[in-house]
């Protein structure tokens, strides 16, 4: 949870530059740890950082086989169903 407050949530709020939204933050991250179970192990995956349908193509294998290719440059690790969260907003899901 410390992870996603300092570089997540303050770090959006620093970018919004709006006081209210700092404030807002500052009290969420008091109680973030509520929302993670000790008991649920979270092992992070790597995710795409910038899901849409432009990122997805094809490339023709050495052997001459096209296979299917997502690619991306901001790929970051995290939440393995932050993925399903985002298929839905780029209308793939």
């Amino acid at each position: 949870p410390e992870f996603w407050v300092k570089y997540r949530l303050e770090h959006q709020a620093n970018l919004a530059g709006d006081p209210a939204i700092s404030r807002l933050v500052d009290q969420c991250a008091d109680r973030i740890h509520h929302f993670f179970s000790d008991e649920e192990s979270i092992v992070p995956s790597c995710l795409h950082g910038d899901l849409w349908s432009g990122n997805i193509n094809s490339v023709v294998n050495g052997d001459g086989q096209i296979s299917p290719t997502i690619f991306d440059p901001a790929c970051y690790y995290g939440h393995h169903e932050a993925e399903w969260g985002m298929s839905w907003c780029a209308s793939l899901g």
